[in-house]
């Protein structure tokens, strides 16, 4: 799944508040494409969001709401935490 392009399509989705996504590994295919995601959204409205906008091959395979997306004092994403907290951090 690609980032949103624009904030206002990624709020396109009522309730989504952020979301960033991550690759986690996985034993069949090497790397398994999860986006994280906050707010209050049900994970068949992500993929119903995703499958009328991303190709299949881009769709996450997992979604999981968390409460925050680590971010620095200049607003990136913490990727090596969000990863460590997912239990993907090699």
């Amino acid at each position: 799944m690609e980032p949103p392009r624009t904030p206002a399509d990624r709020l396109s989705l009522r309730g989504l508040a952020d979301v960033v996504v991550v690759g986690r590994p996985d034993e069949r295919w090497g790397e398994r494409v999860v986006a994280v995601v906050v707010g209050d959204v049900h994970e068949e409205q992500l993929r119903e969001w995703a499958a009328a906008r991303l190709a299949p091959a881009r769709r996450p395979k997992e979604y999981l709401v968390v409460e925050e997306i680590p971010r620095s004092t200049t607003g990136k994403v913490r990727r090596q935490f969000l990863l460590r907290d997912l239990g993907a951090a090699g």
